[in-house]
């Protein structure tokens, strides 16, 4: 009896099909490059390097003011000569030689994520595009989820944890770090172009924005941070009082400690796209709101993204 045309189809798909699954390549992959002092993250802004960003251990960065304790590290992006180095034993592995707990096979799905290829897809992309949109759909359906982005809100419970599987990206110093003059000083002896109770708001929405996402889990421990979600703060106020360089300083300052810098959008230069921190996508206003946006009122207006 012949055959029918779609089972060949599977019959093929099946042929192609390698001993190990993607899954458990990548899952053996982690503790491999860890080993090797090398931090594997997932980054939907790093397509060149197949949504992968890698890092190595270090000190943070120096902040006049602040004393790091002994012991205080955090992950910071690889350099040249490190990646060189993870290329020759990647290559090295997949070409045969004694891979120290990682096949060739895994060796050669590894590969894009330190060779870099632009617009050509791979085996660990579409693995981990499809992880991602899976655990986003499963989250959406059944509410909450827990994230590790690796934001310390409370860095000095990880000193003598070992946090090699939940590395440090981004940090809140603790009080005691900074020199003791500067500990009593509060939001308000620093940024005074906030009345009370806006300055309590702007605190709010910050803090909000430094412990990272609801549901966002401590490095080296099970603990779970929950607040309501901000998207965006805005700022109003008179022209030339001081908001776009008070708010570039804070952003700034979250930049200097691990975080990625938000942005800063003016009305004021008339821009008519927002583009969602989240997706990527460009968010165009409606014909309403570009009109009011290029009004003169509007200069008044600064929004934190």
């Amino acid at each position: 009896m012949p055959r029918k045309k779609n089972e060949k189809e599977h019959d093929s798909a099946f042929a192609t099909l390698t001993p190990s699954t993607p899954a458990e390549m990548y899952n053996n992959l982690t503790p491999w490059l860890q080993k090797k002092g090398c931090i594997l993250r997932f980054d939907y802004s790093a397509k060149l390097q197949s949504y992968h960003s890698l890092y190595t251990w270090g000190d943070p960065t120096k902040i006049k003011g602040i004393t790091f304790p002994n012991g205080f590290s955090v992950a910071m992006p690889a350099d040249e000569d490190y990646l060189q180095g993870i290329q020759k034993a990647i290559l090295g592995i997949a070409s045969g030689q004694d891979g120290d707990g990682l096949t060739a096979e895994e060796a050669e799905f590894a590969l894009p994520l330190v060779i870099y290829r632009q617009g050509r897809a791979s085996d660990i992309v579409d693995h981990v595009l499809g992880l991602q949109t899976l655990k986003a759909r499963y989250h959406k359906k059944v509410g909450g989820g827990l994230y590790e982005q690796g934001i310390a809100f409370k860095p000095g419970t990880t000193l003598g944890i070992d946090t090699c599987s939940s590395p440090i990206f981004a940090y809140i110093p603790e009080k005691s770090w900074f020199k003791e003059e500067i500990q009593d000083l509060g939001f308000e002896d620093i940024v005074k172009i906030f009345p009370h109770y806006e300055a309590q708001m702007i605190k709010l929405i910050l803090g909000r924005a430094v412990v990272g996402r609801s549901g966002s889990v401590h490095p080296g421990t099970k603990e779970v941070i929950h607040h309501g979600f901000r998207k965006a703060g805005v700022v109003i106020g008179e022209p030339g009082v001081g908001k776009t360089i008070t708010l570039n300083g804070v952003l700034d300052a979250m930049k200097v400690t691990g975080k990625k810098r938000p942005k800063l959008l003016a009305l004021a230069k008339r821009q008519e796209e927002i583009h969602s921190e989240k997706g990527g996508e460009p968010v165009r206003l409606p014909k309403r709101s570009r009109t009011r946006a290029v009004s003169h009122a509007l200069r008044h207006v600064g929004v934190l993204l």
